[in-house]
């Protein structure tokens, strides 16, 4: 099935996606919980980012190539449902994943492990076995006896030791140097949240720069000293928010030696 074949109504998505799972999974409960979302027996599954995905590619193999990882993510994430996950199991896979705060919008967040972050974000945690990854909810964090303080330091810690070295492409032009990360494991705009990218990039940046993650596999930051740039950064940025699956945020950050802030020009 090719992407003009794909419904681009939501609800119309959602109905077909549904009956492909039901033909899939004989034996599990879906049902349809809203406009790009079903539940696969207890589990909320958001269809948002598959469409986006779908609709987003003119190759007539990848629709079929999407909607074939997604329904192995799903088959292995059952299998895990179904494993006891120990701490030891899970903590060399734990990474941190920043979400757009939209992800609680139809979930209860008191149930998952997160903290909130800036820009209408927060930091989530899940545990990454490759073929799929796991949320880590508050249930498990009483089961391994550990807080959310050290959660998060097992993950910024694995995110770094992940790839030691970052290598970022630099472009300079006559606006002005930007750098873009392109690691490619899903966590490139997770790695705003390490404190060694600010000593690596100042020196090519000018210093304190400007960071953009409007999906999870985009990290673009400038100098903030160029707001030609900047604008034309801005727009380009809004355009990948809205079109691109998983999206974070259109808004700015600024990193400085101290840490993450949102970016206020006019301040």
């Amino acid at each position: 099935m090719s992407k003009h074949n794909w419904p681009n109504e939501p609800e119309a998505f959602t109905e077909l996606i549904a009956k492909l799972l039901k033909d899939r999974f004989t034996s599990a409960k879906i049902k349809i919980t809203g406009p790009l979302e079903i539940s696969l027996d207890k589990r909320l599954v958001s269809l948002d980012d598959l469409k986006r995905s779908i609709h987003g590619n003119e190759r007539e193999d990848h629709a079929a190539r999407v909607l074939s990882q997604f329904i192995q993510a799903l088959e292995y994430t059952r299998q895990l449902d179904d494993v006891d996950l120990s701490f030891d199991l899970a903590a060399p896979r734990i990474l941190p994943r920043v979400t757009h705060k939209s992800f609680f919008n139809t979930r209860e967040a008191e149930f998952y492990a997160h903290q909130p972050f800036i820009n209408n974000t927060v930091i989530m945690y899940v545990v990454d076995f490759n073929a799929a990854t796991l949320p880590v909810m508050t249930e498990q964090l009483l089961k391994w006896n550990i807080d959310i303080d050290a959660l998060d330091q097992i993950a910024r810690s694995n995110l770094a030791t992940s790839q030691p070295t970052l290598t970022f492409k630099v472009v300079n032009n006559d606006e002005g140097a930007a750098a873009l990360l392109e690691v490619g494991d899903g966590y490139d705009a997770s790695r705003i949240l390490l404190e060694e990218i600010h000593p690596q990039l100042a020196p090519e940046l000018g210093g304190n720069f400007i960071v953009a993650i409007p999906n999870r596999d985009i990290f673009i930051a400038i100098a903030k000293d160029a707001p030609d740039f900047l604008k034309r950064l801005e727009t380009h940025i809004a355009a990948d928010f809205k079109r691109l699956p998983y999206p974070i945020t259109r808004k700015l950050f600024l990193m400085t030696r101290d840490g993450v802030a949102d970016w206020l020009p006019a301040a």
